[in-house]
Parts: structure tokens; sequence; C-alpha cells
């Protein structure tokens, strides 16, 4: 008999962000003291057509990269781009390559797609008293 561990995954977005965009969405979490607090994240989806997902704070000041969907690779941009302090970061690993960051990393949330949506694992979602619950999937590894 073989243990199978289960992981609890919530669904973010349909998985249609086109490739060299970012999506930031704000979720909430439950916090140490139990409480609700805002999580800011970001969907990354690279050229290669990966998804990535990520903690929407530079890791410099902890402001949010981006507020609002944006095409990344644009006029021959490489890099997610913090626009309070210009600093560079790797899509595929959150690694900051240039700016007062430099060889820090965003923080990384696990992702996966599953039947067609961006879902994240890691952390324990709150209740959103407006839309309900976030979709849950529990998956055995």
């Amino acid at each position: 008999m073989t243990d199978t561990k289960e992981t609890i995954v919530y669904a973010v977005c349909e998985a249609n962000i086109a490739p060299g965009w970012v999506q930031p969405f704000t979720l909430a979490k439950v916090g140490a003291d139990g409480k609700d607090e805002p999580f800011p994240i970001l969907i990354v989806r690279d050229e290669a057509r990966k998804f990535y997902a990520y903690v929407n704070a530079c890791p410099h000041e902890k402001k949010p990269l981006y507020e609002e969907s944006e095409n990344y690779v644009s006029d021959g941009r490489r890099h997610l781009h913090c626009m309070q302090h210009d600093a560079r970061f790797e899509p595929n690993t959150g690694l900051c390559v240039e700016g007062d960051c430099k060889f820090q990393s965003l923080e990384s949330i696990p992702v996966a797609i599953i039947d067609g949506d961006v879902c994240i694992a890691g952390v324990e979602l709150a209740e959103d008293d407006d839309a309900g619950p976030p979709e849950i999937m529990i998956v055995s590894e």
C-alpha cells in the first residue's frame, strides 16, 4: 500500500494568458494571526508558454511590480520590471538581474495548470465575502 499525499490548490484564472504577458491578482490569505490579509500575486506566462506565479512585491521595498496586465516582452524587454525602482527580474526564476535588489528573488508560489485553470498551492487562501470561497481542488501526488 502506498501513501498518497494530498495538496490543496486554488484556481486563480483560466490558462489563457498570452505568452509574454503578466497578470496581477489580489487575493486574500489567512495570516499568521488567523485574520484575512491581502495577498497580491503575479501570474506570468513566458515566451515558452510556461506559467509561473510570484508574490507581487519587489524585494527592495515590497512595492508591487505590476498593477495591471502587461506585455513584459514588448519594446525588446525580456524581464519582469519593477516600475518603482527599475529593477529587472527573470520571468522563469524571479531572480533580480538588474537594480537595487540584484541577486535577490521574487517570492515564488507553486503553480500548476489543472483542467485549463492556473492554480496555486502552498498558501491558505481566505474566503472572499463578495465572490464566495476561492475554487479549491484537492489533488493526489
